[in-house]
């Protein structure tokens, strides 16, 4: 009788053991990047509106991607130790060392599904943000690695004995239509112009030819390759030996 009474206790144990829970596995967040059903979703580009010579003004743009309502904001970054931020608009600021800390004003807090907001900032120095998340989600934005195309077609014009005007087609750069242009005379260091092809030389010497050389720079520093050089010949201060001499105007005696 022993072994039917074991059999009925494990058939017992079978029922009782097949209704209770099954325990599940803790909740994950969800990685960076990736949002559930229902759930907000933000994601963060940058862009360098205007750089000179010892900083540049930043933006950023956050956007709603999700299907659920966002009621508030904190994108966090690093920018390297030679970068400063002077100055930020639109956001609440704060810093621990390398790691920038943005935080949503109550006028720009909510965002809607599809909804977006921008804050921006003016720094020293040429840094672009290194790791970035917003609302613990990867900022997902694209930095501008890509240099403009090389300045082609070299022209010159008003020639004269120490001056001459070098101009060229504008190059193109995918994110930005105002760039920067250095030109290199004989291989000197270049002189830098904004927003012009056209670049008055001026001191040089008659009758010598000179090599210009241009490349571009977009508003987050990347440098095309330097157009192939471009020859030009200063004019010549001697009279044209071909040409008649002229005689002398007189003076009438009175």
């Amino acid at each position: 009788m022993r072994r039917p009474l074991t059999a009925l206790i494990t058939a017992v144990a079978l029922v009782v053991l097949a209704l209770l829970p099954v325990p599940t596995a803790a909740a994950q967040a969800p990685a960076p990047g990736a949002a559930s059903a229902g759930a907000p979703l933000l994601v963060a580009d940058f862009r360098k509106t205007s750089v000179w010579g010892t900083g540049h003004q930043g933006a950023f743009t956050i956007k709603n991607i999700g299907t659920a309502p966002v009621t508030g904001w904190t994108l966090t970054l690093r920018l390297p130790a030679d970068t400063v931020i002077s100055t930020v608009w639109d956001a609440r600021f704060s810093r621990e060392g390398a790691v920038h800390t943005f935080r949503s004003h109550d006028y720009n807090a909510a965002l809607a599904p599809g909804g977006s907001t921008s804050f921006g900032w003016v720094a020293s120095g040429a840094g672009y943000p290194g790791t970035c998340t917003v609302n613990d989600y990867a900022c997902g934005f694209d930095p501008d690695i890509t240099p403009p195309t090389v300045p082609a077609g070299i022209t010159f014009s008003e020639v004269g004995e120490t001056a001459l005007t070098v101009g060229w087609r504008h190059a193109s750069d995918d994110r930005s239509s105002v760039l920067d242009y250095e030109i290199s005379l004989d291989g000197a260091a270049p002189v830098t112009v904004r927003g012009t092809n056209a670049y008055r030389a001026t001191g040089l010497s008659p009758s010598t030819p000179y090599l210009f050389r241009i490349r571009a720079r977009d508003l987050a520093g990347n440098v095309s390759e330097y157009s192939p050089p471009a020859r030009a010949l200063t004019g010549d201060p001697r009279p044209d030996p071909g040409a008649m001499p002229t005689a002398p105007r007189s003076t009438p005696s009175r």
